[in-house]
């Protein structure tokens, strides 16, 4: 069976919307609405693995990983880390690789780039708490999904990406890394495997 035609093309697609199907048998109703959705972020691709990093997805300028485990949640969780991630793949169109990697490389400083990413996760947030809420009013009669009512970022303090700029730069220059493209394999490879 044929889910999804226009993301075909995209590396993942096929393959992310038959787990989201054989996952959660509800989706079939919302399908279309996601491939809609993610087609216009500009996601380039899309994979599920497990992450070793205790994070639920990470998107990054080149595409987005959904973390296996997020498929052990409900459905409205789920939508939840989809939404959210895919805000980011908006946020990179929107604002570029310069700005989204700049305080990696020297030219925003780390505190803007701290207070900058915090600023980023909640408004990715606040949009998939908006996309949920979307999804639940267009298919009221076929979905029981609840918005979240939790905010993961909300109340994290600025240090903390502090410290994960400080590691990510740490580990650039360790790399010997020095081109922004290079970034996402850095940070993808921590992610991933802890290294």
């Amino acid at each position: 069976m044929k889910l999804i035609g226009v993301l075909n093309e995209q590396v993942g697609f096929q393959e992310l919307t038959m787990k989201i199907a054989q996952t959660y048998p509800d989706s079939v109703y919302i399908l279309r609405f996601i491939e809609d959705f993610i087609r216009k972020s500009g996601c380039k691709k899309i994979s599920v693995e497990i992450l070793t990093y205790p994070a639920s997805g990470l998107s990054l300028v080149d595409g987005l990983t959904l973390n296996e485990r997020v498929f052990s949640h409900d459905f409205s969780h789920f939508l939840y880390v989809l939404f959210h991630e895919i805000a980011h793949q908006y946020q990179y169109t929107k604002y570029g690789i310069d700005k989204m990697y700049g305080c990696y490389t020297g030219e925003i400083p780390i505190r803007e780039g701290a207070e900058f990413m915090k600023y980023c996760e909640n408004v990715a947030d606040d949009f998939a708490f908006r996309k949920i809420r979307e999804v639940k009013k267009m298919f009221i009669n076929e979905l029981k999904i609840e918005v979240p009512n939790m905010k993961v970022y909300e109340k994290a303090p600025v240090e903390q990406f502090e410290r994960l700029i400080n590691l990510f730069i740490k580990k650039i220059k360790e790399k010997g890394y020095e081109r922004k493209e290079d970034i996402s394999a850095i940070i993808y490879n921590y992610v991933k495997s802890g290294v």
